[in-house]
């Protein structure tokens, strides 16, 4: 039977001291050991959020084993820019159709994008294409954080079904008098 946790009253433990007067020796005793590196470890801590290497790194996803998520990249693929596009676009048409909507004699339900619309047609569409780039951006550059991706997706779904709505609404409601 082991002694866990015991040692025995003629044995020695190791020591946990190094000594420092010895000779280091690289990783197969062949050659003394230098230390190369200077300045702080930079594994110490994930890839930054804003780096140098933000558009012209290499990294497209993780180095490690462990890298399966929660990590930031340099480069995105295709698929993640398309997505991003297609949001963007799904937004100018969603910013579009609700002005052509409104000139037909609808109103906003939204009562921040109808506050918007009081400050003018140009603020509303401009603000909104702000909002939904910046947003889209973060989400994008957070992509392989945990419900990111499904978030785009759903973010892309979205505006998908208010374009279909819209284009119901164009084709169901009439012109307005005098258009």
């Amino acid at each position: 039977m082991r002694n866990r946790g015991r040692t025995d009253p003629g044995v020695t433990p190791p020591s946990t001291s190094f000594d420092t007067s010895a000779p280091q020796l690289g990783p197969y005793g062949k050659w003394p050991y230098v230390e190369r590196r200077h300045g702080p470890d930079r594994r110490l801590s994930g890839t930054r959020l804003f780096s140098r290497y933000m558009l012209t790194g290499r990294r497209v996803g993780g180095r490690r084993a462990g890298d399966a998520i929660n990590f930031y990249v340099d480069r995105y693929q295709p698929r993640d820019l398309f997505l991003a596009m297609a949001i963007l676009i799904l937004n100018i048409l969603d910013a579009f159709f609700t002005l052509n909507y409104l000139g037909k004699g609808g109103s906003e339900a939204n009562p921040i994008a109808r506050f918007l619309m009081e400050q003018g047609t140009g603020w509303f569409v401009f603000s909104k294409a702000i909002v939904v780039a910046l947003c889209t951006i973060f989400l994008l550059m957070h992509k392989t954080f945990r419900f990111v991706r499904p978030a785009i997706y759903v973010l892309f779904v979205f505006y998908s079904l208010l374009l279909v709505y819209h284009i119901y609404l164009q084709l169901s409601v009439p012109d307005a008098p005098g258009l």
